[in-house]
C-alpha cells in the first residue's frame, strides 16, 4: 500500500474543513458529502495505522473532545435529527481520547451530526457509536479534525522493527518516529545487466 495516494484524500478533506471567509452555501448534498469524506478519512487513518504506514506521532495523537451524558431517552432511528432530546448537551465534560478511539467513533457512528457556526463554517461534529450510545455522545471540534487530517497526511514512518512471537505465532511490530516526505530520497536506478 503506497500511503501517499491515500493521504491525498486526507488533504482534500482537511481543505474542506478549513475556516473560510466566505464558505459555500449549506446544502443537503454538501452536508452529506462532508459526512462521507470525514468518515472515509478516519477509515483511511485507521487503515494506515493498522498497516504501519504512519509513525507514533499519528498513533499517539490526542483529541480534546467533549462528552455529553445520556439522559435515558433512547435514540430511535426515527428521531436521530433530534438527538439533543437523548443527551444533555449543556452538561458536556472535556476528555482526552487517542486517535484509534476517535476513528472508531466516526467509522461505527450510529449518529453523525454536523454543526456550523454563524458564518456557515464547520464548527463541530456530534458522533456516537452503538457502543457508547447509552453512555454519552461526543462533540468533536472541526478544527481538531482538520488538524488531525493535516498531521496524518504529512506523517511518514521513518523506521519500525519486528520480532517473531512463538506464543502468538505472529510478528510483533514496533513503530518508530516520523519522517518528512521531503526527506525521502529517491532510489537511484543502477545499470542492470542480464
Amino acid at each position: 500500500m503506497e500511503s501517499r495516494y491515500w493521504k491525498e484524500f486526507l488533504i482534500s478533506t482537511a481543505k474542506e474543513l478549513t475556516w473560510k471567509k466566505s464558505p459555500k452555501r449549506l446544502t443537503e448534498r454538501r452536508l452529506e458529502m462532508i459526512e462521507r469524506d470525514v468518515i472515509l478519512s478516519f477509515f483511511i487513518i485507521r487503515r494506515l495505522i493498522e498497516l504501519y504506514r504512519v509513525s507514533k506521532k499519528t498513533i499517539d495523537y490526542k483529541f480534546d473532545i467533549f462528552s455529553c451524558p445520556y439522559n435515558g431517552r433512547l435514540l430511535r432511528p426515527g428521531n436521530r435529527h433530534w438527538f439533543e432530546e437523548s443527551y444533555k448537551l449543556e452538561h458536556e465534560k472535556t476528555q482526552t481520547k487517542k486517535m484509534m478511539y476517535i476513528a472508531n467513533q466516526f467509522i461505527h457512528s450510529s449518529l453523525f451530526a454536523i454543526v456550523c457556526d454563524n458564518t456557515r463554517n464547520w464548527d463541530s461534529f456530534y458522533v456516537v457509536s452503538d457502543f457508547d450510545k447509552k453512555n454519552c455522545i461526543w462533540r468533536i471540534p472541526a478544527n481538531q479534525v482538520h488538524d488531525c487530517f493535516k498531521l496524518v497526511s504529512k506523517d511518514y514512518l521513518a523506521h519500525f522493527s519486528y520480532k517473531y512471537d512463538k506464543i502468538k505465532d505472529d510478528y510483533i511490530i514496533v513503530v518508530g518516529e516520523e519522517q518528512k516526505m521531503e526527506d525521502l530520497k529517491p532510489v537511484k536506478q543502477g545499470n542492470e545487466s542480464s
